[in-house]
């Protein structure tokens, strides 16, 4: 059972990560353009700078659809028999998967090879791509194979080769390229979050109200870390192993486990959903939320204070009234939808003048619920458009958050070695000269990465951990 409105969040997720990271840079494009603390023209980090754009807000989206699916896919497991020990081993396996994921990504960037990677780096960089295909692939022709279980395997083996042989210079503070503490951030964040928030959801996954006081006990240990030297911040800062775990990780389940909540209510509307039958309240509902989403962004930026937080209960109550009018299947699920994304967002928004502003770095507790209730209206936009109304035209969406791995891989391993060997990354790069260049940059290099990742849905070939 699969929800294209929750593939189409990942996939919108996965779309803004890599239109961010390729426009151009420099002070070409306006500060909403980029991460709120790292504005133009010299994109230096700086803490002090309250605030959230819409950058800030695709990766949270994708830890929220992470949450969302657990119950699709957890549960559909529970149902098949699949005892509830194995369920959590599976989870701690896909942690490992998904860690050597990060590791062999980020040696595999060519500008991280070196300095000046030419031509064999690039090849390299498209050597280590095809061999993910070996290492998380599947497709429904080896899965008829006799030994398909073996390739994933094989394919590990041979990534692990790969590594060994790679000829990249070293970080200053080592004397070897090959390094444990060289990993793609994001994904190892991921694969923390993707065990904990599995274990606990299936702990909780018959009662709420667990959820909610484990969600407690986390914000709890986020506040009181931060209060002096006490066990709390030893807990929270210490880790056994730092490159492959570390506990200030869990913060983020805020968002992932929101998205459990939601994830709930949308798998067990899918069993009885209605598709179609709509009404002008329905339609008007999903305007709302993408009009709710920009509007809170926008506010949230300008530092707009207690006016956006009422023009934001104005939309919420609109919504509200518009939806009680409406006695259909679809009108509850929405209801009850809103009732939690309005929760996350009111908790968001009281908690934003609270360390002194909404920012995603570091992350404050604002940034955690506001994004997890923006999520929330945007998968309400995406149900009404595809899995309501089923709208045409909009398939590549979803496709492209069913194959998330390689779209966020395919720039940097695939788009643009194929350019520097081809010799139009040039072209490409020298797209610096205004807005419009700035942002077409990004443009053509988001698109080229969507055409492969989709064209690769298509043809039946998925990367799992």
């Amino acid at each position: 059972m699969r929800s294209s409105a929750l593939d189409a969040l990942r996939g919108l997720a996965i779309i803004g990560m890599i239109l961010s990271g390729h426009i151009a840079h420099g002070g070409v494009l306006p500060a909403w353009m980029h991460h709120a603390q790292v504005p133009p023209p010299d994109h230096q980090f700086n803490p002090g700078i309250a605030g959230i754009t819409w950058v800030d807000l695709v990766f949270p989206m994708f830890l929220f659809a992470m949450g969302m699916a657990f119950p699709f896919s957890l549960r559909s497991r529970l149902g098949k028999g699949v005892a509830e020990w194995r369920i959590v081993f599976q989870a701690f396996k896909r942690w490992g998967w998904l860690f050597f994921f990060a590791l062999f990504y980020q040696h595999l960037i060519p500008q991280y090879m070196t300095s000046s990677p030419g031509t064999v780096e690039q090849l390299l960089a498209l050597g280590g791509f095809v061999l993910l295909f070996a290492i998380y692939g599947t497709h429904p022709r080896i899965r008829q194979w006799k030994y398909h279980e073996h390739v994933n395997t094989l394919g590990l083996l041979l990534a692990i080769a790969y590594l060994l042989l790679l000829p990249g210079e070293p970080k200053p503070d080592d004397s070897r390229y090959l390094s444990l503490e060289r990993t793609d951030i994001i994904i190892l964040i991921l694969s923390n979050v993707a065990f904990f928030g599995a274990v606990a959801w299936l702990l909780t996954r018959n009662n709420v109200l667990p959820r909610l006081a484990l969600l407690a006990v986390l914000l709890a240990l986020r506040l009181s870390q931060s209060a002096g030297d006490n066990w709390t911040a030893v807990l929270w800062n210490g880790s056994p192993l730092p490159w492959f775990f570390n506990f200030s990780f869990l913060q983020y389940l805020h968002i992932v486990l929101a998205g459990s909540i939601v994830g709930d209510l949308a798998q067990a509307y899918a069993a009885k959903r209605e598709t179609g039958a709509g009404s002008s309240s329905l339609t008007a509902t999903g305007w709302l939320m993408v009009a709710l989403v920009i509007l809170s962004l926008t506010g949230l930026f300008g530092r707009w204070g207690f006016p956006l937080f009422l023009l934001q209960l104005g939309i919420l109550t609109l919504t509200a009234l518009l939806l009680r009018k409406d006695g259909s299947t679809t009108a509850r699920f929405l209801r009850q939808l809103l009732a939690w994304g309005s929760a996350f967002l009111i908790i968001g928004m009281a908690f934003e003048p609270y360390e002194g502003g909404i920012r995603k770095d570091h992350a404050t507790m604002s940034y955690y619920y506001v994004t997890a209730g923006l999520s929330t209206f945007l998968f309400m936009a995406f149900f009404l458009l595809l899995d309501h109304y089923r709208a045409r035209g909009w398939q590549w969406l979803p496709q492209t958050g069913r194959n998330p791995m390689i779209a966020y891989v395919a720039p940097w391993l695939l788009v643009w070695p194929i350019l520097k060997i081809s010799g139009l990354a040039g072209f490409v790069e020298g797209m610096n000269g205004n807005a419009l260049l700035g942002l077409l940059r990004g443009v053509v290099i988001t698109g080229l990465s969507l055409l492969a990742t989709v064209a690769l849905t298509r043809w039946g070939w998925r990367w799992k951990t």
